[in-house]
C-alpha cells in the first residue's frame, strides 16, 4: 500500500490501521517528517522533497492520496492492473483509470458511534496513536483555534477542559479515518 501524505493526520492513522491488517506500507511526506511516519510504522518512506515517488515505487496493490492534483495523476502510474487508487481529497479521473485499468473511489467519511468505540479502544489498547501538536487549557481555546486555522500542525490540537490528568477533549477527534475501506483493514 502507498499512502500519499503520510504525514497528514489521516495518513498517520492510514498506516497504523494498514499494519494492524498486515499490509507493507510505503508513504510519502516531506524531509521533516520522515521520522515521524517512520515511528508510526510506515515500512518504507520517500521524501518527496529528494525522491520522486514514481521512480521508487511500481505495482503497488493500493493507494490511498491525501495529496491530489497533479500528485494524484502522478499516482496511476505506480498502481498494478486491476490495483485500487482510493482519494480523500478529489475525484480520480476515470478517463486515467481505464487507461492503466485500475479501479478508483473517493474516501467519504463514515463516522458512527460504534466506529469512534473502535478507534477509542484501539487508542486505549495502544494500538493506534496520534501525535500532539500542542496542549491548550479550555481559557486557552482561542489560541487553539488560531493554530488550527494555520493548517500546518503535526499532530492533534488538545482541549484540556479540567485539570485532572485523565480528562482531556482532543479537538479533531472527530476527524479520526474511520472510512469503509480503513475500517475493513482493521476488522
Amino acid at each position: 500500500m502507498l499512502i500519499l501524505g503520510g504525514s497528514s493526520a489521516v495518513g498517520i492513522f492510514a498506516i497504523q490501521l494498514a499494519k494492524l491488517a498486515g499490509l507493507t506500507v510505503i508513504a510519502t511526506t516531506s524531509t521533516g517528517n520522515v521520522a515521524l511516519v517512520k515511528s508510526f510504522g510506515a515500512d518504507r518512506v520517500i521524501d518527496y522533497r529528494t525522491q520522486d515517488f514514481t521512480e521508487a515505487v511500481q505495482d503497488v496493490d493500493l493507494v490511498l492520496d491525501a495529496v491530489g492534483s497533479e500528485t494524484q495523476t502522478r499516482s496511476f502510474g505506480v498502481i498494478r492492473k486491476d490495483g485500487l487508487l482510493l482519494s480523500l481529497v478529489s475525484e480520480p479521473d476515470e478517463a486515467l483509470a481505464r487507461q492503466y485499468g485500475v479501479e478508483i473511489g473517493n474516501v467519504h467519511l463514515n463516522t458512527t458511534a460504534a466506529r469512534l468505540g473502535e478507534r477509542a479502544g484501539l487508542i486505549d489498547a495502544g494500538k493506534l496513536r496520534f501525535p500532539i501538536a500542542r496542549e491548550f487549557f479550555l481559557d486557552e481555546a482561542a489560541a487553539a483555534h488560531r493554530l488550527s486555522e494555520g493548517g500546518r500542525t503535526t499532530g492533534k490540537i488538545i482541549l484540556r477542559v479540567t485539570q485532572l490528568e485523565n480528562v482531556v477533549l482532543i479537538a479533531s477527534f472527530l476527524t479520526l479515518p474511520t472510512t469503509d475501506i480503513l475500517d475493513s483493514l482493521v476488522l
